[in-house]
């Protein structure tokens, strides 16, 4: 699930952290206690678009049902010292096909005055600090959603557009964030290579090992930084996040790559049931030349009790040769919740995608109507 409404767990972060001094006796005082947690969501969709010859969504069924979950394992305990230590599992609750494993993010985490140390598959430091505007039905949002995906075709700007800077994925990384202070609050983050490691290589059945990901143009050694700032001021919740990422370029296979450069920023604003906000994210794709993008979204959403409704525009253009590509989406959706863990939602996404050289293969526009549940457990 994405970061996005002042109050939710990603808004907080990490900031609420165990004070604690470092002794020399680290004796958990009670063992490592392992909590089940997990979601699982449906969508029932109807979507009308160009569907001719050669278009995206040819020979495609207008109505279809989707479902997405996951089961979350997290062992946890406090150590003598004030130390906390906790290992977190997520398990997708889908087959993944391909070989691909079911096991989504996975680390070991200890927190204390020192911040928080994460070590394992999860996702960058700006990535985790971001805050993306508002939507109500985030499962069918315009910035990643989880359902209600338009057919981009051979658009230079993926079906996913995103102010999220996400490049490494869930790859292992080491992640530290700093203890919260007057709001403010710091995330840096590496990770070695881009993808799979020897290891996991292996486990998937990869008869030739990565090498540790530096085959010919892969990206390594992934830095990232992120900062972000949350405070209340006279019954008026702000939050603002700024990220960066570079990803050094091994092996050129043409001389158009170039290293990944990545930037985000976000602003939410919450008042009287109302939130506001906007971000961007600007990147190079590793490209030096015809391949630069540029995405940004806005939002807002107003609750009242049980209900959220909202609305969200997105905007994507994306340089590719010959041209540039582009995408406007937006989504008018809501969210009513009947009962502990128990949500309601729906709405409607319209879309187009442009291309620089008007290619109908790389073109689409149209509709979706999605209704579904959400529980959280």
């Amino acid at each position: 699930m994405k970061k996005q409404l002042i109050g939710t767990t990603a808004l907080v972060g990490v900031g609420a952290l165990a004070a604690s001094g470092v002794a020399h006796d680290a004796q958990a005082a009670d063992p490592l206690k392992l909590t089940i947690g997990g979601y699982y969501q449906t969508s029932l969709e109807y979507r009308n678009e160009n569907d001719s010859h050669g278009d995206p969504g040819a020979n495609r069924q207008p109505f279809n049902i989707y479902n997405d979950g996951e089961i979350q394992f997290t062992a946890s305990t406090t150590l003598d010292n004030g130390i906390g230590v906790k290992a977190r599992i997520e398990y997708e609750a889908d087959n993944q096909g391909g070989g691909k494993t079911i096991v989504d993010e996975r680390y070991v985490d200890f927190s204390g005055s020192f911040g928080d140390l994460r070590i394992g598959g999860d996702d960058n430091a700006s990535n985790a600090m971001h805050y993306q505007a508002p939507t109500a039905a985030y499962m069918m949002g315009v910035n990643t959603p989880t359902f209600a995906v338009p057919l981009a075709g051979g658009n230079a700007i993926t079906s996913y557009p995103t102010t999220y800077v996400n490049t490494g994925g869930d790859a292992e990384k080491i992640i530290w964030f700093s203890p919260r202070i007057s709001g403010f609050q710091l995330g840096l983050s590496y990770a070695p290579g881009n993808g799979p490691n020897d290891q996991q290589a292996e486990n998937l059945g990869d008869s030739q090992p990565l090498l540790d990901n530096k085959g010919k143009g892969a990206q390594n050694n992934i830095f990232s930084v992120g900062l972000n700032f949350v405070q209340t001021f006279n019954d008026v919740d702000v939050a603002v996040s700024g990220g960066y990422l570079h990803a050094t370029l091994e092996n050129k296979t043409s001389a158009n790559q170039d290293d990944i450069e990545q930037w985000s920023a976000g602003l939410n604003v919450g008042f009287a049931g109302f939130t506001v906000g906007a971000s961007i994210r600007l990147s190079n794709n590793g490209t030096q030349n015809n391949g630069d993008s540029t995405t940004w979204d806005a939002g807002i959403t107003y609750a009242t009790g049980p209900l959220t409704v909202g609305f969200t525009y997105l905007h994507g253009n994306a340089e590719d040769t010959g041209g540039s590509d582009e995408t406007n989406q937006g989504v008018v959706s809501g969210v009513y919740n009947i009962g502990p863990g128990v949500d309601l939602w729906g709405g409607v996404k319209f879309y187009e995608y442009n291309d620089g050289q008007h290619s109908s293969a790389n073109e689409n526009q149209g509709y979706i109507i999605a209704v579904g549940t959400s529980l959280s457990f």
